[in-house]
């Protein structure tokens, strides 16, 4: 794709671009954590620890399936799975959308009529703000791990400029891919900058502005065509999604490093042999850095660490099972 502008790129490979580099910039679902800690922490001001940990296993049993017999274990589980949420909870499944809106400029929904995606958009951004300001951030001490503040921030701002509308700076930094600061600056000049209106950049400067930033992806979605990204409903499947680690070789943690039996996985002087995917995949998830071995170029089953973790469908494992020399992008 070098060389191509991103204004010549389609809402298909948009989609495709989204979903492979999904979580590299903003993904609102790691909140989750922290929400779930802050409000524990409150929950259990009121009525105590026990029934604190009593409601929040309930809770994450009801909604997230988690199987928890022992209260206290709820925030384990959020611990290893709060990446996890949005593709398991309705409101992440939004942010997910949302965010293919707020960077790409596309609306992951089947219709090609403007107003159905029109509303639709507003419903995304009209659910997470809901959330977001029902949530005491700055109380909870939420403000430095918030990932859901800046995806509204964004979203809002293409939505502005969508409707003919001033943007917050703050809105176009993040479409045009640099600092707040830096917009701001830009904002101040009195020559060569943007033009500032109490406080915000006219819709149309700002998009003027905005063809010349590299980073930056126009809307499309108002005449967006995703044909042959949605299946026709009949032949639709459920995929079930993982996180696996990824080396700096961009090699990662499938099914089809099994060997002997198991996988072996763990650090140097704390490794260990699991006879099951999940069960070895989960261990490493406990890590702060996980570690696993993988037969290098000599054959021999060597240790390699995890840099990153990578989003990816269990068929998509299944084509690392099937080649042990295929890798992900090397990591930077």
């Amino acid at each position: 794709m070098s060389g191509q502008r991103n204004a010549d790129i389609s809402a298909s490979e948009r989609a495709e671009i989204f979903h492979e580099n999904f979580g590299n910039t903003l993904d609102g679902a790691n909140t989750y954590e922290d929400i779930f800690v802050a409000l524990a922490r409150y929950l259990s001001v009121i009525g105590g620890e026990a029934a604190s940990d009593k409601a929040l296993a309930t809770y994450l049993n009801e909604v997230f399936n988690a199987g928890l017999e022992e209260s206290s274990k709820w925030k384990e589980f959020v611990e290893r799975n709060a990446y996890n949420f949005f593709s398991e909870n309705e409101l992440g499944e939004i942010m997910h959308n949302l965010m293919a809106y707020a960077e790409y400029g596309i609306v992951l929904h089947p219709s090609t009529d403007r107003d159905t995606l029109a509303e639709h958009i507003k419903a995304m951004i009209e659910r997470v703000d809901e959330l977001w300001s029902l949530t005491p951030v700055t109380a909870w001490q939420l403000d430095d791990a918030d990932q859901i503040g800046p995806l509204l921030t964004w979203a809002k701002g293409r939505w502005a400029l969508d409707n003919n509308e001033p943007i917050e700076p703050a809105a176009l930094a993040y479409l045009a891919g640099m600092a707040e600061q830096s917009v701001r600056n830009l904002m101040s000049k009195k020559k060569g900058g943007l033009y500032s209106e109490k406080g915000k950049v006219p819709a149309q400067d700002a998009l003027e502005w905005l063809s010349t930033r590299p980073n930056y992806w126009d809307s499309i979605w108002q005449t967006q065509d995703m044909h042959g990204h949605y299946k026709p409903l009949e032949e639709l499947t459920v995929e079930t999604f993982v996180f696996v680690p990824v080396s700096r070789d961009g090699s990662i943690f499938h099914p089809g490093l099994k060997h002997d039996g198991g996988f072996r996985v763990g650090p140097r002087d704390a490794e260990q042999t699991m006879g099951q995917f999940e069960g070895a995949l989960s261990y490493l998830q406990s890590l702060s850095k996980p570690y696993w071995r993988r037969k290098n170029a000599n054959g021999q089953w060597a240790l390699i660490a995890g840099v990153r973790w990578e989003r990816l469908s269990l068929s998509e494992l299944k084509k690392f099972e099937d080649d042990p020399e295929r890798r992900l992008q090397a990591a930077l």
